[in-house]
């Protein structure tokens, strides 16, 4: 299953979130007897990726889970390895 952004569209029915990622950026979702993903647009309102059966759209979802962890991960040890520089400079 690709990775596509596109509006959210409501199916009239019930939307339940289940699953947020650690900063809020993505949420797990159902509707309809679908499953989703979820992230805000910057131009307001959500963004949906993924729409289907579980097992595809939980496949993107461990995906998208995966990467975003590693980027706040790679960005936790660069903060740190820079605090580390700079108590060493001083």
């Amino acid at each position: 299953m690709t990775r596509f952004w596109e509006p959210y569209q409501s199916w009239g029915n019930r939307l339940r979130v289940t699953e947020t990622s650690c900063c809020g950026k993505y949420e797990w979702a159902c509707q309809g007897g679908l499953f989703l993903i979820l992230r805000h647009s910057v131009i307001g309102g959500y963004e949906e990726a993924g729409r289907g059966r579980y097992r595809e759209a939980r496949a993107l979802w461990d995906e998208l889970i995966h990467e975003h962890d590693q980027k706040h991960h790679r960005r936790a040890m660069a903060t740190l390895a820079s605090k580390k520089l700079k108590r060493n400079v001083a």
